[in-house]
Protein backbone atom coordinates (compact mmCIF):
# COMPACT_ATOMS: atom_id res chain seq x y z
CA UNK A 1 0.00 0.00 0.00
CA UNK A 2 1.95 3.61 -1.16
CA UNK A 3 0.67 6.36 0.93
CA UNK A 4 2.50 9.66 2.59
CA UNK A 5 3.13 9.96 6.13
CA UNK A 6 3.97 14.06 7.13
CA UNK A 7 6.03 14.55 9.95
CA UNK A 8 6.78 17.57 11.69
CA UNK A 9 10.17 17.60 13.15
CA UNK A 10 10.16 21.37 14.54
CA UNK A 11 10.55 24.90 12.27
CA UNK A 12 14.08 24.06 11.18
CA UNK A 13 15.46 20.97 9.68
CA UNK A 14 19.15 19.86 8.82
CA UNK A 15 19.19 18.07 5.61
CA UNK A 16 22.26 15.76 4.14
CA UNK A 17 23.13 15.51 0.62
CA UNK A 18 25.65 13.36 -0.78
CA UNK A 19 28.22 15.46 -3.56
CA UNK A 20 26.19 14.55 -6.47
CA UNK A 21 22.02 14.99 -5.12
CA UNK A 22 20.38 17.84 -6.63
CA UNK A 23 17.25 18.81 -4.82
CA UNK A 24 15.06 20.94 -7.73
CA UNK A 25 12.22 23.43 -5.85
CA UNK A 26 8.68 23.36 -7.03
CA UNK A 27 8.08 25.08 -10.34
CA UNK A 28 5.69 27.76 -8.98
CA UNK A 29 2.05 28.56 -10.57
CA UNK A 30 1.36 30.91 -12.95
CA UNK A 31 -0.94 33.94 -11.88
CA UNK A 32 -5.01 33.17 -11.60
CA UNK A 33 -6.30 34.26 -15.18
CA UNK A 34 -9.90 34.86 -13.62
CA UNK A 35 -8.80 38.45 -12.79
CA UNK A 36 -7.18 39.51 -16.11
CA UNK A 37 -9.62 37.58 -18.65
CA UNK A 38 -11.79 39.57 -20.88
CA UNK A 39 -15.40 39.84 -20.02
CA UNK A 40 -18.24 37.88 -21.25
CA UNK A 41 -21.53 37.49 -20.94
CA UNK A 42 -24.25 35.13 -19.09
CA UNK A 43 -26.03 34.59 -23.03
CA UNK A 44 -22.34 34.10 -24.61
CA UNK A 45 -21.47 31.13 -22.05
CA UNK A 46 -25.26 29.56 -22.17
CA UNK A 47 -26.12 30.48 -18.72
CA UNK A 48 -28.57 32.74 -19.66
CA UNK A 49 -32.74 31.82 -20.20
CA UNK A 50 -31.66 27.96 -19.53
CA UNK A 51 -34.06 25.11 -20.66
CA UNK A 52 -33.15 22.87 -17.60
CA UNK A 53 -31.18 23.74 -14.71
CA UNK A 54 -30.12 21.10 -12.34
CA UNK A 55 -28.20 21.73 -8.79
CA UNK A 56 -27.10 19.65 -6.05
CA UNK A 57 -28.38 19.69 -2.61
CA UNK A 58 -24.64 20.19 -1.80
CA UNK A 59 -24.32 23.72 -3.13
CA UNK A 60 -28.05 25.08 -1.73
CA UNK A 61 -29.11 25.66 1.87
CA UNK A 62 -31.56 22.71 1.72
CA UNK A 63 -31.87 19.28 1.77
CA UNK A 64 -33.35 18.52 -1.78
CA UNK A 65 -31.45 18.43 -5.27
CA UNK A 66 -33.14 21.19 -7.69
CA UNK A 67 -34.15 20.77 -11.33
CA UNK A 68 -35.53 24.11 -12.88
CA UNK A 69 -37.57 23.65 -16.57
CA UNK A 70 -37.40 26.83 -18.21
CA UNK A 71 -36.84 29.45 -14.93
CA UNK A 72 -39.59 27.31 -12.94
CA UNK A 73 -38.52 24.99 -10.21
CA UNK A 74 -40.21 21.06 -10.95
CA UNK A 75 -42.25 19.39 -8.26
CA UNK A 76 -43.94 16.02 -8.56
CA UNK A 77 -47.69 16.23 -8.01
CA UNK A 78 -47.53 15.56 -4.75
CA UNK A 79 -44.99 18.36 -4.49
CA UNK A 80 -41.79 16.32 -3.73
CA UNK A 81 -38.99 18.39 -4.86
CA UNK A 82 -35.94 16.14 -4.60
CA UNK A 83 -34.89 15.88 -8.57
CA UNK A 84 -32.21 13.31 -7.84
CA UNK A 85 -31.97 13.31 -12.17
CA UNK A 86 -33.33 13.73 -15.84
CA UNK A 87 -33.43 12.50 -19.08
CA UNK A 88 -34.44 14.16 -22.17
CA UNK A 89 -37.00 12.30 -24.53
CA UNK A 90 -38.63 13.03 -27.74
CA UNK A 91 -41.80 14.86 -25.84
CA UNK A 92 -40.04 16.34 -22.98
CA UNK A 93 -38.02 14.60 -19.92
CA UNK A 94 -38.26 11.87 -17.50
CA UNK A 95 -37.79 13.18 -14.25
CA UNK A 96 -36.64 11.00 -10.97
CA UNK A 97 -37.74 12.45 -7.41
CA UNK A 98 -36.95 11.18 -4.29
CA UNK A 99 -40.51 11.47 -2.09
CA UNK A 100 -39.87 11.64 1.10
CA UNK A 101 -42.90 12.72 2.78
CA UNK A 102 -41.14 14.28 6.07
CA UNK A 103 -37.69 13.51 5.30
CA UNK A 104 -34.61 13.72 8.09
CA UNK A 105 -31.07 13.49 6.99
CA UNK A 106 -29.12 10.30 8.25
CA UNK A 107 -25.73 9.49 8.60
CA UNK A 108 -23.05 6.30 8.41
CA UNK A 109 -20.06 5.60 10.78
CA UNK A 110 -17.95 8.02 9.32
CA UNK A 111 -20.38 11.03 9.62
CA UNK A 112 -21.28 10.91 5.50
CA UNK A 113 -24.52 12.31 4.46
CA UNK A 114 -26.26 8.64 3.07
CA UNK A 115 -29.96 9.46 2.42
CA UNK A 116 -33.30 10.14 4.02
CA UNK A 117 -34.95 7.49 5.73
CA UNK A 118 -38.64 6.83 6.26
CA UNK A 119 -41.33 4.42 6.26
CA UNK A 120 -43.11 5.27 2.02
CA UNK A 121 -40.25 6.80 1.09
CA UNK A 122 -39.84 6.01 -2.96
CA UNK A 123 -38.42 7.06 -6.19
CA UNK A 124 -40.74 7.80 -9.05
CA UNK A 125 -40.16 8.84 -12.54
CA UNK A 126 -42.45 11.08 -14.09
CA UNK A 127 -43.13 12.12 -18.03
CA UNK A 128 -42.84 15.71 -18.06
CA UNK A 129 -43.29 17.84 -21.33
CA UNK A 130 -40.85 20.35 -22.09
CA UNK A 131 -42.41 23.56 -20.59
CA UNK A 132 -42.24 21.37 -17.29
CA UNK A 133 -46.03 19.89 -16.86
CA UNK A 134 -46.33 16.39 -15.72
CA UNK A 135 -48.34 14.27 -17.93
CA UNK A 136 -48.28 11.03 -15.64
CA UNK A 137 -46.13 8.54 -13.28
CA UNK A 138 -43.70 6.09 -15.30
CA UNK A 139 -42.85 3.88 -12.30
CA UNK A 140 -41.56 3.99 -8.66
CA UNK A 141 -39.79 1.64 -6.55
CA UNK A 142 -40.11 1.75 -2.44
CA UNK A 143 -36.34 3.78 -1.24
CA UNK A 144 -34.94 2.28 2.16
CA UNK A 145 -31.47 3.48 4.01
CA UNK A 146 -29.27 4.18 0.39
CA UNK A 147 -25.88 5.59 0.24
CA UNK A 148 -26.30 7.33 -3.36
CA UNK A 149 -28.57 7.93 -5.96
CA UNK A 150 -27.28 8.46 -9.60
CA UNK A 151 -28.20 8.18 -13.06
CA UNK A 152 -26.62 7.40 -15.61
CA UNK A 153 -27.28 8.36 -19.51
CA UNK A 154 -30.78 6.14 -19.42
CA UNK A 155 -31.64 5.11 -16.17
CA UNK A 156 -31.62 6.13 -12.80
CA UNK A 157 -29.68 4.13 -9.94
CA UNK A 158 -29.78 3.19 -6.02
CA UNK A 159 -27.02 2.26 -4.29
CA UNK A 160 -27.95 -0.44 -1.37
CA UNK A 161 -26.60 -2.22 1.75
CA UNK A 162 -27.07 -5.47 0.96
CA UNK A 163 -24.53 -7.54 2.95
CA UNK A 164 -21.04 -7.69 4.97
CA UNK A 165 -17.91 -9.08 4.64
CA UNK A 166 -16.79 -10.22 7.95
CA UNK A 167 -13.18 -10.15 9.04
CA UNK A 168 -12.29 -13.75 9.92
CA UNK A 169 -9.99 -12.76 13.20
CA UNK A 170 -11.66 -9.58 14.64
CA UNK A 171 -14.96 -8.03 14.86
CA UNK A 172 -14.28 -6.55 11.55
CA UNK A 173 -16.50 -5.89 8.99
CA UNK A 174 -17.35 -4.03 5.56
CA UNK A 175 -20.56 -3.43 3.59
CA UNK A 176 -21.96 -4.97 0.38
CA UNK A 177 -23.43 -3.34 -2.26
CA UNK A 178 -26.01 -4.03 -4.96
CA UNK A 179 -27.52 -2.06 -7.51
CA UNK A 180 -31.09 -0.97 -9.09
CA UNK A 181 -33.65 1.51 -10.06
CA UNK A 182 -35.64 2.77 -12.57
CA UNK A 183 -35.12 3.38 -16.66
CA UNK A 184 -36.18 6.68 -18.05
CA UNK A 185 -39.66 4.19 -19.25
CA UNK A 186 -40.06 3.82 -15.80
CA UNK A 187 -39.25 -0.19 -15.72
CA UNK A 188 -36.80 -1.89 -13.28
CA UNK A 189 -32.96 -1.84 -14.22
CA UNK A 190 -30.64 -4.14 -11.63
CA UNK A 191 -26.61 -3.73 -11.73
CA UNK A 192 -24.13 -5.70 -10.19
CA UNK A 193 -25.27 -7.07 -6.40
CA UNK A 194 -23.00 -7.95 -3.22
CA UNK A 195 -19.84 -6.31 -4.33
CA UNK A 196 -17.42 -3.58 -2.74
CA UNK A 197 -18.46 -0.56 -4.60
CA UNK A 198 -19.38 -0.41 -8.61
CA UNK A 199 -19.81 2.79 -10.66
CA UNK A 200 -20.85 2.77 -14.26
CA UNK A 201 -18.24 2.93 -17.17
CA UNK A 202 -17.29 6.09 -19.65
CA UNK A 203 -17.72 3.35 -22.51
CA UNK A 204 -20.79 1.11 -20.55
CA UNK A 205 -20.81 -1.08 -18.67
CA UNK A 206 -20.05 -1.15 -14.69
CA UNK A 207 -16.57 -1.24 -13.17
CA UNK A 208 -16.89 -3.44 -9.58
CA UNK A 209 -14.33 -4.43 -7.23
CA UNK A 210 -15.88 -8.05 -5.67
CA UNK A 211 -14.32 -9.72 -2.82
CA UNK A 212 -12.53 -12.84 -3.60
CA UNK A 213 -10.97 -13.76 0.01
CA UNK A 214 -9.59 -12.74 3.43
CA UNK A 215 -6.69 -14.07 5.22
CA UNK A 216 -6.60 -14.29 9.36
CA UNK A 217 -4.94 -11.12 9.84
CA UNK A 218 -7.46 -9.85 8.32
CA UNK A 219 -6.87 -8.57 5.05
CA UNK A 220 -9.25 -8.62 2.25
CA UNK A 221 -8.55 -9.62 -1.38
CA UNK A 222 -10.71 -8.18 -3.99
CA UNK A 223 -10.45 -7.75 -7.91
CA UNK A 224 -11.82 -4.64 -10.05
CA UNK A 225 -13.47 -6.10 -12.76
CA UNK A 226 -15.08 -4.01 -16.02
CA UNK A 227 -18.33 -5.94 -17.27
CA UNK A 228 -20.13 -4.79 -20.22
CA UNK A 229 -22.93 -7.00 -22.58
CA UNK A 230 -21.95 -10.16 -19.87
CA UNK A 231 -18.23 -10.08 -20.74
CA UNK A 232 -15.63 -9.30 -18.53
CA UNK A 233 -12.73 -6.41 -20.46
CA UNK A 234 -10.57 -5.69 -17.71
CA UNK A 235 -9.25 -8.30 -14.52
CA UNK A 236 -6.61 -6.73 -12.08
CA UNK A 237 -6.34 -7.01 -8.74
CA UNK A 238 -8.30 -4.48 -6.10
CA UNK A 239 -7.21 -3.88 -2.74
CA UNK A 240 -9.06 -3.10 0.63
CA UNK A 241 -9.26 -4.02 4.05
CA UNK A 242 -11.32 -3.71 7.33
CA UNK A 243 -8.33 -1.33 9.16
CA UNK A 244 -8.28 0.82 6.05
CA UNK A 245 -11.64 1.65 4.61
CA UNK A 246 -12.37 3.02 1.64
CA UNK A 247 -15.38 5.37 0.60
CA UNK A 248 -16.27 6.12 -2.77
CA UNK A 249 -18.36 8.70 -3.92
CA UNK A 250 -19.34 11.30 -6.92
CA UNK A 251 -18.41 14.95 -6.94
CA UNK A 252 -21.40 17.36 -7.06
CA UNK A 253 -21.79 19.52 -9.95
CA UNK A 254 -24.43 21.60 -11.77
CA UNK A 255 -25.97 20.86 -14.89
CA UNK A 256 -27.22 23.54 -17.47
CA UNK A 257 -28.96 22.29 -20.51
CA UNK A 258 -27.01 18.83 -19.45
CA UNK A 259 -28.40 15.80 -17.48
CA UNK A 260 -26.74 15.31 -14.11
CA UNK A 261 -24.84 11.72 -15.46
CA UNK A 262 -22.44 10.21 -13.59
CA UNK A 263 -19.13 11.34 -12.85
CA UNK A 264 -17.28 8.22 -14.10
CA UNK A 265 -19.70 7.77 -16.82
CA UNK A 266 -19.18 11.65 -17.65
CA UNK A 267 -15.17 11.63 -17.63
CA UNK A 268 -13.92 8.21 -16.71
CA UNK A 269 -13.07 9.05 -13.16
CA UNK A 270 -14.35 9.45 -9.47
CA UNK A 271 -13.46 10.61 -6.37
CA UNK A 272 -12.23 8.78 -3.07
CA UNK A 273 -11.14 8.87 0.52
CA UNK A 274 -9.54 6.32 2.87
CA UNK A 275 -8.44 6.19 6.16
CA UNK A 276 -4.78 5.28 7.83
CA UNK A 277 -4.33 4.76 11.60
CA UNK A 278 -1.09 7.14 11.68
CA UNK A 279 1.74 5.82 13.59
CA UNK A 280 3.48 9.09 14.53
CA UNK A 281 2.03 10.88 17.33
CA UNK A 282 0.87 10.49 20.65
CA UNK A 283 -2.62 8.15 20.54
CA UNK A 284 -2.14 7.68 16.39
CA UNK A 285 -3.21 10.71 14.66
CA UNK A 286 -5.62 9.91 11.93
CA UNK A 287 -4.70 10.63 8.60
CA UNK A 288 -7.13 10.17 5.66
CA UNK A 289 -5.80 10.56 1.88
CA UNK A 290 -8.39 11.29 -0.79
CA UNK A 291 -8.06 11.90 -4.30
CA UNK A 292 -9.35 11.40 -8.20
CA UNK A 293 -9.68 7.55 -8.68
CA UNK A 294 -9.90 5.72 -11.99
CA UNK A 295 -11.30 2.61 -11.89
CA UNK A 296 -9.31 0.88 -15.03
CA UNK A 297 -6.09 1.44 -12.95
CA UNK A 298 -5.23 -0.41 -9.78
CA UNK A 299 -7.19 2.24 -7.77
CA UNK A 300 -6.20 2.72 -3.89
CA UNK A 301 -2.42 3.93 -4.98
CA UNK A 302 -3.91 6.43 -6.92
CA UNK A 303 -5.31 8.60 -3.94
CA UNK A 304 -2.46 10.75 -2.53
CA UNK A 305 -3.74 13.40 -1.33
CA UNK A 306 -2.69 13.35 2.36
CA UNK A 307 -4.83 15.66 5.04
CA UNK A 308 -4.86 15.32 8.77
CA UNK A 309 -8.43 14.49 9.63
CA UNK A 310 -11.03 11.52 9.64
CA UNK A 311 -12.12 9.80 6.80
CA UNK A 312 -15.60 11.39 6.87
CA UNK A 313 -13.90 14.96 7.61
CA UNK A 314 -11.59 14.60 4.28
CA UNK A 315 -14.22 12.96 2.55
CA UNK A 316 -16.83 16.14 3.14
CA UNK A 317 -13.48 18.59 1.95
CA UNK A 318 -13.07 16.34 -1.14
CA UNK A 319 -16.79 17.16 -1.46
CA UNK A 320 -15.41 20.78 -2.35
CA UNK A 321 -13.83 19.75 -5.83
CA UNK A 322 -15.60 18.31 -8.80
CA UNK A 323 -14.85 16.96 -11.55
CA UNK A 324 -14.79 18.05 -15.66
CA UNK A 325 -14.15 17.57 -19.13
CA UNK A 326 -11.89 20.13 -20.97
CA UNK A 327 -10.66 20.25 -24.79
CA UNK A 328 -7.71 18.28 -23.55
CA UNK A 329 -8.72 15.77 -21.23
CA UNK A 330 -11.03 15.05 -17.97
CA UNK A 331 -9.40 17.47 -15.25
CA UNK A 332 -10.14 17.76 -11.41
CA UNK A 333 -11.44 21.55 -9.96
CA UNK A 334 -10.24 22.13 -6.39
CA UNK A 335 -7.42 23.97 -4.40
CA UNK A 336 -4.00 24.40 -6.13
CA UNK A 337 -1.05 25.29 -4.03
CA UNK A 338 2.28 27.11 -3.83
CA UNK A 339 4.90 25.92 -0.90
CA UNK A 340 3.99 28.05 1.45
CA UNK A 341 2.97 30.43 -0.84
CA UNK A 342 -0.16 31.93 -2.76
CA UNK A 343 -3.64 29.43 -2.95
CA UNK A 344 -5.46 29.22 -6.09
CA UNK A 345 -8.94 27.67 -6.81
CA UNK A 346 -8.20 26.05 -10.52
CA UNK A 347 -8.02 22.71 -12.04
CA UNK A 348 -5.55 19.65 -12.76
CA UNK A 349 -5.63 18.23 -16.08
CA UNK A 350 -5.70 14.43 -14.98
CA UNK A 351 -4.04 13.18 -18.83
CA UNK A 352 -0.84 15.94 -18.93
CA UNK A 353 -0.52 16.80 -15.41
CA UNK A 354 -0.75 20.34 -16.05
CA UNK A 355 -2.40 22.71 -13.34
CA UNK A 356 -4.52 26.04 -14.46
CA UNK A 357 -4.88 28.64 -11.36
CA UNK A 358 -8.49 30.48 -12.26
CA UNK A 359 -9.21 32.67 -8.99
CA UNK A 360 -7.04 33.79 -6.21
CA UNK A 361 -7.79 32.22 -2.93
CA UNK A 362 -5.36 33.20 0.08
CA UNK A 363 -1.78 34.78 -0.26
CA UNK A 364 1.25 33.77 0.73
CA UNK A 365 0.97 35.89 4.14
CA UNK A 366 -2.21 34.23 5.41
CA UNK A 367 -1.21 30.59 3.46
CA UNK A 368 1.75 30.91 6.35
CA UNK A 369 -0.29 32.07 9.29
CA UNK A 370 -3.01 29.61 8.38
CA UNK A 371 -0.51 26.34 8.43
CA UNK A 372 0.06 27.34 12.32
CA UNK A 373 -3.22 28.52 12.76
CA UNK A 374 -4.40 24.81 12.05
CA UNK A 375 -6.52 26.27 8.77
CA UNK A 376 -4.22 24.16 6.76
CA UNK A 377 -4.77 20.81 6.38
CA UNK A 378 -2.17 18.30 4.95
CA UNK A 379 -1.86 21.01 2.07
CA UNK A 380 -5.56 22.25 2.20
CA UNK A 381 -6.98 25.34 3.33
CA UNK A 382 -10.29 24.92 4.97
CA UNK A 383 -10.89 28.43 5.48
CA UNK A 384 -14.30 28.35 3.53
CA UNK A 385 -17.95 26.71 5.16
CA UNK A 386 -18.69 24.81 2.08
CA UNK A 387 -17.07 25.23 -1.50
CA UNK A 388 -14.01 27.12 -2.65
CA UNK A 389 -16.10 27.12 -6.27
CA UNK A 390 -19.21 26.25 -7.98
CA UNK A 391 -18.61 24.29 -10.94
CA UNK A 392 -21.33 24.28 -13.71
CA UNK A 393 -21.22 21.61 -16.45
CA UNK A 394 -22.72 23.25 -19.89
CA UNK A 395 -23.04 22.14 -23.48
CA UNK A 396 -20.20 24.65 -24.24
CA UNK A 397 -17.69 23.69 -21.50
CA UNK A 398 -17.08 23.66 -17.83
CA UNK A 399 -17.89 27.03 -15.76
CA UNK A 400 -16.44 28.00 -12.55
CA UNK A 401 -17.75 30.11 -10.20
CA UNK A 402 -15.87 31.58 -7.26
CA UNK A 403 -17.69 31.25 -3.76
CA UNK A 404 -14.24 32.33 -1.60
CA UNK A 405 -14.73 33.50 1.74
CA UNK A 406 -18.40 32.44 1.20
CA UNK A 407 -19.87 34.46 -0.84
CA UNK A 408 -20.34 34.21 -4.71
CA UNK A 409 -18.23 36.36 -6.86
CA UNK A 410 -16.77 36.37 -10.14
CA UNK A 411 -17.24 33.66 -12.72
CA UNK A 412 -14.92 32.20 -15.45
CA UNK A 413 -16.01 29.85 -18.37
CA UNK A 414 -12.69 27.57 -19.46
CA UNK A 415 -13.87 26.84 -22.85
CA UNK A 416 -13.39 30.54 -23.79
CA UNK A 417 -10.81 31.71 -20.99
CA UNK A 418 -13.23 34.72 -20.20
CA UNK A 419 -14.48 35.94 -17.15
CA UNK A 420 -18.34 36.79 -16.09
CA UNK A 421 -18.89 39.63 -13.92
CA UNK A 422 -19.53 39.08 -10.44
CA UNK A 423 -23.07 40.64 -10.33
CA UNK A 424 -23.99 38.62 -13.40
CA UNK A 425 -23.10 35.68 -11.32
CA UNK A 426 -24.60 36.65 -8.28
CA UNK A 427 -28.05 37.22 -9.81
CA UNK A 428 -27.62 33.76 -11.82
CA UNK A 429 -26.83 31.80 -7.78
CA UNK A 430 -29.99 33.73 -6.65
CA UNK A 431 -32.24 32.51 -9.15
CA UNK A 432 -31.09 28.87 -9.03
CA UNK A 433 -30.38 28.11 -5.30
CA UNK A 434 -26.89 28.15 -5.34
CA UNK A 435 -25.53 29.50 -1.46
CA UNK A 436 -21.69 29.18 -0.73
Amino acid sequence: MFHKLKAVAGLFAVVSLSACAVIHPPKPLPNPVAPTAPVTTLKAVGLAHPQTVWVPAFYTSGNDSLLFINGRRYRAPNGAGNVVGFVSTPTGYSVAVENVPSPSMITNSFGMPVGRLQRGAKLEVFSVTKTGKTVRELGSMPLYKVNEVFQTKSAFYVQKNTGWVHEQNGSGELPLFSYYGLNKSGQAVSGPSDVLYATPAKGGGWYKEIVTGTNIMGALYGRVLLVKNGQVLLNHFGEDGFSSPTIYFHAPSMFVNEAPIVDSERTGYLMAARFYANPIGQGGAPTANFGVLNPAKISIRQIDQSIQLGLGAAAHFALREALINTNTGPARVGQLENVNGPVYVGYKNLTTGSKHPIFPMVNGLEHFAGIFAGGNAGGQEAINAKVDAFTVITPKGAILIDANHGQVSTGYSIATTAQIPALDMQQFAAQYGLMP
